[in-house]
């Protein structure tokens, strides 16, 4: 390489070419979840449910104490691991929800699902699960309380009020839920005052990868 004028200039070696580090491999994606879109949606209260193609039930009518069941089959994919339930706000909602009362909170007092198996008629097997998280829980209202048998406990989430919000539950390892499984969910909303209940949700699946062909 020629470096100054005509008359003082050199020649130098050219610096060998250097690779630039090699970037750090990206974050493991996180899992992803298979929503259920229902094929039924009853309210005990007499609500109406619009089930929207993406799996989202919006509830709307009739406001009480409830109890909601769905009825919907295991999406295509492996063995259910997790089954999650999101509380989603929407602007039709009080303060955006995604409850029904007129903060926008909810109290979710149980969360049960039954099954059956493919092609079947009835879901008269009792899913058991091994623990549920929530991404956040109001004091006093956990989300373990939504697997007791108290009506009057639940899950909530003031002050964290018009976001949306998930409960997450993990299934027990010796429980098998594959594709094509009839599912009946059971949402229970039993606060005091009758106004508790979930405005807009959605119920979905983690499922583990299907086994290989041999």
């Amino acid at each position: 390489m020629f470096v100054g004028s005509h008359g003082g200039g050199r020649i130098v070696p050219v610096p060998a070419p250097e690779l630039a580090p090699t970037p750090p491999p990206p974050p493991p994606a996180a899992p992803a979840f298979a929503a259920v879109v229902p094929t039924e949606f009853k309210s005990a209260a007499g609500a109406a449910g619009a089930i929207a193609p993406d799996g989202a039930v919006t509830v709307s009518g009739s406001l009480a104490k409830d109890v909601y069941t769905l009825k919907g089959v295991v999406p295509p994919g492996g063995n259910v691991r997790q089954v999650r339930l999101e509380a989603i706000a929407d602007p039709s909602l009080p303060g955006m929800g995604p409850g029904r009362s007129g903060n926008g909170n909810l109290v979710v007092s149980r969360f049960a699902l039954a099954s059956g198996a493919p092609g079947s008629a009835d879901a008269a097997t009792v899913v058991k699960f091994a623990g549920v998280a929530a991404d956040f829980q109001q004091e006093g209202f956990p989300a373990a309380a939504v697997l007791d048998e108290n009506p009057e406990s639940g899950w909530a989430i003031a002050p964290e009020l018009g976001k949306n919000h998930t409960l997450t539950f993990d299934v027990a390892p010796d429980v098998a839920l594959p594709a094509g499984s009839l599912v009946v969910f059971t949402i229970e909303q039993q606060f005091a005052d009758g106004t508790h209940a979930l405005g807009k949700f959605r119920v979905s699946f983690l499922q583990t990868p299907p086994e290989p062909a041999k």
